[in-house]
């Protein structure tokens, strides 16, 4: 999308001319776009309906965004994403968290925004990340955290299959180190469920794919399944992190299914669509309406936290 506003000094005052960044649609959006309304407010404090933060430093572009999807909308329940972005000076380490609470379970609005926090926490405290132990035992420790909240909440069985009646979250934690030095950088990530990330080249004009780097619900034929595991993990569940090289130009997307299930293969209308309105960082509120892109049976939640790799 391009700027909120244009100003052209020919015009007379108060005739300037507004471009908004509502409605953002990709092909069809269907009825539920038009017609499904905020909702009535809740009765007690829930997630804001729609969060959305821009950040730019030493070159790089990062820009978040979290709304309520339609359903929710229409069902009256919260939205259940969330995201968190931390930045370690003294380590010179970008952390990012992206989180979608599993709709069934009530209180999974607060497993997903207490997961996402605590896991970029301790990623910006942690000396090094190359370890594979380290991995496994902070998705388990952020089990553990979810399991005491739902006490809190009531449960009375501690199992995780006993907590995910209560809340349960899946998550993807991502960081990148030296972020101040040249690049190319090396990109560290583990997930759980079918939270998903994304890398595409946003430095030609050319028509590219997106690459899934990790997850997503996809079978071979490209349908999407209702299948996944989530926060919290069973005791002996080793979290397998991964790694790849990020390099200048690029542009990563850590999403949620209500965005990554629109992608395809990275060569689809969405997924182009989006591209093309990333080639340069938007502002944060163009992104947000970019994310909640109105399209038929795209329903869910949506957030997406994109970095744009520097050119130096």
């Amino acid at each position: 999308m391009s700027e909120v506003l244009h100003d052209d000094p020919e015009q007379q005052d108060g005739d300037v001319e507004f471009d908004h960044p509502e409605p953002y649609t990709i092909g069809d959006p269907g009825r539920s776009y038009s017609e499904i309304g905020g909702g009535k407010p809740f009765p007690s404090a829930m997630p804001p309906d729609s969060v959305c933060d821009a950040f730019d430093h030493q070159g790089w572009a990062l820009r978040a965004a979290s709304v309520r999807g339609l359903m929710h909308r229409s069902d009256g329940s919260p939205r259940q994403d969330a995201y968190a972005v931390r930045y370690s000076p003294d380590k010179d380490r970008l952390v990012v968290a992206v989180c979608d609470g599993v709709g069934s379970a009530p209180e999974s609005h607060v497993a997903s925004d207490m997961a996402a926090n605590f896991l970029v926490d301790r990623a910006v405290d942690a000396g090094t990340l190359i370890n594979d132990d380290w991995w496994t035992e902070v998705f388990h420790d952020a089990s553990d955290a979810l399991a005491a909240a739902a006490r809190n909440a009531g449960a009375s069985d501690p199992s995780p299959a006993g907590v995910r009646q209560v809340m349960a979250t899946t998550a993807i934690l991502a960081a990148v180190d030296n972020v101040s030095v040249a690049g190319p950088w090396t990109v560290q990530y583990a997930g759980v469920g079918d939270s998903s990330l994304w890398l595409t080249d946003v430095s030609t004009d050319e028509d590219t794919s997106w690459i899934p780097i990790l997850g997503g619900k996809h079978t071979g034929d490209g349908i999407a399944t209702n299948r996944t595991s989530a926060l919290p993990v069973y005791e002996k569940t080793c979290v397998q992190p991964e790694q790849f090289i990020l390099l200048e130009g690029q542009l990563l997307l850590v999403c949620t299914d209500g965005v990554g299930d629109a992608f395809g293969s990275g060569m689809g209308e969405v997924a182009q669509t989006l591209r093309r309105s990333w080639m340069n960082p938007p502002t944060a509120l163009n992104f947000a309406a970019q994310v909640s892109f109105g399209r038929r049976r795209l329903l869910d939640d949506r957030t997406g936290v994109a970095l744009w790799a520097p050119t130096r």
